[in-house]
């Protein structure tokens, strides 16, 4: 299992993009957004809590 406890913030992010791109879906919608650049964005639904 995968641990991001205690660790250093750097690890931890680190973790959590490895998390994301397992979801192909997921991982798509957020770097597709993300080039809008748009100011206020939510990807919501706990669509990133229930991928951790």
């Amino acid at each position: 299992m995968l641990t991001g406890v205690n660790q250093p913030l750097t690890k931890q992010v680190a973790l959590l993009a490895h998390i994301l791109r397992l979801n192909p879906a997921l991982y798509e919608l957020i770097t597709t957004v993300a080039q809008l650049n748009l100011p206020n964005l939510y990807v919501g639904g706990g669509s990133i809590t229930q991928s951790v």
